[in-house]
């Protein structure tokens, strides 16, 4: 039988690779998807949702359904309540396969929020957001997706022509003003922003 979980949980987010570490401390739901999840990171880390992304929940990959990756499991499909129904506490999140910008995250503490919490929110972080950044040269890596995606380009001759890009789930667009996550209903996912990009709190 499926131990249940609390309602939500506080998550580190730290960005491989980089020092000094950029990292974000979020308060979230644990009734998120992980497509949800995909984007309240976004948000917080002041990326711009340009690019593929992908989890690894310990043997599972989670991600956006496509027939190059068959073995990936669809993101609208999985809760964050499912893995840590299942014991999970780490997993990993890349995002921009070409250049593998990896962030580990460490789920710290399961908790019932107070009534009328303002869910997802961010209560602490160093540095702001990971757009300009420039990873070593020396720590360059591709990982099994990114080398596949690789291959991909090369069989298409420079370009990427995926179905979910066909299909416009993955599209270069502006990133919008961050709305206040203040007044947000604990179940709104995503839809709260925890836009933190000038972000230099620590506690």
């Amino acid at each position: 039988m499926k131990k249940d979980v609390p309602a939500a949980c506080r998550i580190k987010i730290t960005l491989r690779d980089i020092r000094p570490p950029i990292w974000r401390r979020l308060e979230i739901g644990t009734n998120i998807t992980f497509e949800d999840l995909h984007r309240i990171l976004q948000a917080a880390m002041g990326w711009t949702n340009s690019h593929l992304h992908g989890f690894d929940v310990g043997a599972m990959r989670i991600g956006i359904p496509d027939s190059e990756w068959p073995e990936d499991v669809s993101e609208k499909r999985v809760s964050l309540r499912d893995v840590l129904r299942q014991g999970v506490r780490r997993f990993r999140y890349e995002y921009d396969f070409g250049d593998g910008w990896v962030h580990d995250a460490a789920v710290e503490v399961l908790f019932e929020p107070e009534p009328g919490a303002a869910l997802p929110r961010c209560t602490a972080g160093k540095r702001s957001g990971a757009r300009g950044q420039r990873r070593p040269v020396g720590l360059r890596r591709k990982s099994r997706r990114a080398r596949r995606c690789c291959t991909s380009r090369a069989r298409r001759g420079g370009r990427v022509v995926s179905s979910r890009v066909r299909s416009g789930e993955v599209r270069h667009r502006r990133r919008e003003p961050a709305a206040q996550a203040a007044g947000a209903a604990p179940d709104a996912g995503a839809r709260a922003s925890v836009a933190v990009t000038s972000y230099d709190k620590k506690v």
